[in-house]
């Protein structure tokens, strides 16, 4: 009867059955584990934007290229459910900390990249725009407390070496489960930064980096999938 006064201390709920001369104890019944719901849908991102589809994204953008050049340690991005998920790196599906991107094929001086995303546990999201052998910019949000209360931070990329040009401090930007819609647009020397359709950040960068590519950035942990991805802006030969 201990194992009995045990479980019952513990608040699990028992059956017992009662036999002529001694008590039976059954298990609490089995409990399912629960499911997560499909992939809801998002509003179109921008309006005025051109919308890519998911399927010419995984087949046209290219995905850059891992450290050393280890086939095991490539990054993966697949197409589920008209879903675009990262779902770490190489056959094994290993997880890793380590940021990763898929870059588009095309170059644009002035434009807004937006991108719908649903992250369910990765706790990194990010674009990237004018990417060259010059530089690039990216901005990350963070819903991770692993960034030092980060929440977002929009850097200057030259030489290999990332330079915030702004960082916000705080509670994180987005949450987890639900959809959001992320825009980074580079137009001139501003860069703009918004959210769910409101402002976020905003700096001039007086020495502006030239035409690149743009593209999607997280990190190689999987538990993130984009989707309704538009351009607007200009594409340069």
């Amino acid at each position: 009867m201990l194992g009995l006064a045990l479980l019952i201390g513990l608040g699990v709920g028992v059956r017992v059955t009662m036999s002529d001369d001694s008590a039976i104890l059954a298990y609490p019944d089995a409990v399912a584990p629960p499911t997560m719901a499909p992939f809801p849908r998002p509003d179109v991102a921008r309006a005025d934007a051109t919308e890519i589809p998911i399927a010419t994204i995984r087949d046209s953008w290219q995905i850059a290229a891992p450290l050393g050049g280890l086939a095991e340690h490539t990054p993966r991005w697949v197409v589920e459910d008209d879903l675009l998920r990262q779902d770490g790196m190489g056959r094994t599906r290993i997880l890793s900390p380590d940021l990763t991107l898929i870059l588009s094929p095309a170059r644009y001086t002035n434009v807004t990249l937006t991108a719908s995303f649903y992250d369910t546990g990765n706790g990194t999201v990010g674009l990237v725009v004018r990417a060259s052998d010059r530089g690039h910019y990216r901005v990350r949000l963070h819903t991770d407390p692993t960034f030092d209360g980060e929440a977002l931070v929009v850097e200057k990329v030259t030489d290999g070496v990332a330079v915030p040009v702004v960082t916000i401090q705080g509670e994180p930007l987005y949450q987890r489960h639900t959809w959001n819609t992320l825009a980074f647009s580079a137009r001139g020397e501003t860069l703009t930064v918004t959210l769910n359709g409101r402002v976020v950040s905003e700096v001039v960068d007086a020495a502006p980096l030239p035409a690149g590519r743009v593209g999607l950035l997280t990190r190689a942990l999987g538990g993130i999938g984009f989707s309704r991805v538009a351009l607007d802006g200009e594409e340069v030969p």
